[in-house]
């Protein structure tokens, strides 16, 4: 997440969470001293400069003036298998938060009272995992039956009806790919949804050899959709209808591919169970790297591309920083006194990087 300085913050799954200056490497805890324990798995920052923390079952807001950070609400599990559902800020300055089993949760970072949307105000389901909010400032959201759309002027929901031909549940991500078009990946397939037409081409995977779980995705410069999953990146063409798969047997690193991040020289990069692969679609070639070579682990779950053009890395020993042509690595790790077991979300703020850590 990007705040309204330019910055970025980092988020972890962990307990603790950590400041992080890459200026001069220094480091500044934030825990149960500071009123803050937990698991975060995202981090929004609203208009007062206050940090949100969305971790596994509870919200924290924290105050970077005061360093102090309170507790505001206890939900249900957030996350599970290690998939957060989705939360964003909008326009009109209100954190909306999806949930594994308890709906949407709307907060006034002003200060009102929170709304709670289920199934029994309109939701399609009590399993949020996509939010994104349009020009109009509407709200769509994929849940595990469907996708309903929140209208904050008038606090209601809406169902959007897809098509009979789209048989499919488990609708996981949405994301913005250009203008009104978003891409809505889900069990078994894919989506481009035009909101200003309100239509939806669907592109079925169930009865190729594509995986059925998409964890991310995203359309890169060569116009081809990428999606990272359970058995690796899947690659699709819209202009020629054909599947490319990267898994271990085309020289991927691992099979679960978690995130992943195009770079400004249009290499699509992969952050895997058992190390870091950077694919290369103009040579159609495949780079791996390890501890052995450069990581602080084999473990990676995080990617980022900062402003200066450095691809961040996140593993469970720490982050690597790598400018593009590879020339150069910087590491911050338990030597720096950063130690956290796993990675999800980066957010830089004028050159300060938040990380949660068990430890």
């Amino acid at each position: 997440m990007t705040d309204r300085s330019g910055n970025r913050w980092i988020s972890a799954f962990s307990t603790d969470a950590y400041g992080i200056s890459l200026k001069d490497q220094k480091i500044r805890k934030m825990g149960a001293q500071q009123g803050f324990n937990g698991r975060p798995t995202s981090i929004k920052q609203d208009f007062k400069d206050r940090l949100w923390f969305s971790t596994n079952d509870t919200i924290f807001v924290y105050d970077p003036a005061a360093e102090t950070a309170r507790k505001i609400h206890i939900r249900s599990t957030l996350h599970v298998n290690g998939f957060p559902p989705s939360s964003q800020l909008g326009s009109d300055g209100m954190l909306l938060q999806g949930s594994a089993s308890d709906g949407l949760l709307i907060y006034d970072t002003k200060g009102m009272m929170p709304e709670h949307f289920t199934v029994a105000q309109g939701l399609e389901s009590n399993d949020v995992w996509g939010i994104v909010e349009d020009d109009q400032a509407r709200v769509y959201l994929s849940t595990y039956k469907g996708l309903n759309i929140y209208d904050p002027k008038t606090k209601r929901l809406h169902l959007f009806t897809m098509p009979p031909a789209i048989a499919t549940k488990n609708y996981r991500r949405i994301r913005k790919i250009e203008g009104s078009r978003f891409l809505l990946s889900a069990l078994g397939g894919f989506g481009i949804f035009d909101l200003s037409t309100q239509k939806i081409d669907w592109y079925d995977t169930r009865n190729t050899d594509v995986t059925q779980v998409f964890f991310t995705g995203f359309r890169a410069k060569d116009q081809k959709f990428w999606f990272g999953g359970g058995d690796g990146v899947n690659v699709f063409d819209p202009a020629t209808g054909v599947w490319t798969s990267f898994s271990q047997l085309q020289g991927l690193a691992g099979e679960l591919a978690f995130v992943l991040e195009e770079d400004r020289a249009g290499r699509i990069w992969v952050a895997t169970d058992t190390g870091l692969s950077i694919i290369d679609p103009a040579k159609n070639t495949v780079r791996n790297l390890k501890k052995s070579n450069g990581l602080p682990s084999d473990y990676t779950s995080m990617l980022y591309l900062n402003t200066a053009g450095e691809m961040i890395v996140g593993t469970n020993q720490g982050i690597a920083i790598f400018n593009l042509d590879f020339t150069e690595i910087t590491h911050i790790s338990a030597q720096n006194g950063l130690n956290p077991p796993a990675m999800y979300d980066l957010v830089e703020d004028n050159g300060i990087i938040q990380i949660g850590s068990e430890r």
